[in-house]
């Protein structure tokens, strides 16, 4: 006669996943590395990824063959394993306009720029907040916007000009750097 077994005692800090979850993982972490092909050497610096990461990107530029540069890529996703996507994620989401925090920076530099314009202790508010802003260019960028709209506004003009977005640029970046 066939006994039936006692359920084996598992420790409750691990984890079963399935094979098919495994294979999820990797194909994600597989994706995330093939965003990291696509850029250039100054962005692929300010990754936090390691020395061993970039070089592989950097390697799969000169490949060619279809087939070498699919397992290159399998290479570089199981590199990935070693990473923190979550840094990798937010810094690929900081240039990708799709994206919610994308989007959500553009508002606020969006905001600010409306405040920065229309308040007069905004912009040292803002200097307060973000303490890395190069102060002496963004008082100049205000001024030559607040300028220009003021002549945009005599001359009847609805469109926002050149120094008007230079302004939001030069916010975002301030603040793109803070979420970094």
């Amino acid at each position: 006669m066939i006994k039936a077994q006692e359920p084996e005692e598992t420790d409750p800090e691990i984890e079963l996943v399935s094979k098919s979850a495994m294979k999820r993982y990797a194909h994600e972490l597989r994706d995330l590395g093939e965003q990291l092909l696509k850029l250039d050497d100054a962005e692929l610096n300010r990754m936090p990824i390691s020395d061993r990461l970039a070089d592989a990107v950097r390697e799969s530029r000169n490949i060619r063959s279809f087939g070498a540069k699919k397992r290159h890529l399998q290479y570089i996703g199981r590199l990935m394993l070693e990473e923190d996507e979550d840094a990798i994620e937010q810094q690929l989401a900081l240039r990708d306009p799709g994206s919610a925090l994308y989007r959500r920076i553009d508002r606020e530099a969006e905001i600010w720029r409306e405040r920065i314009l229309t308040e007069p202790n905004a912009l040292t508010e803002f200097i307060d907040q973000f303490p890395q802003s190069p102060i002496q260019p963004l008082r100049q960028a205000v001024r030559n916007a607040a300028k220009e709209q003021r002549k945009n506004q005599a001359e009847g003009k609805a469109k926002a000009g050149k120094q008007y977005t230079a302004l939001l640029r030069l916010i975002r970046e301030q603040i793109t750097a803070a979420h970094a």
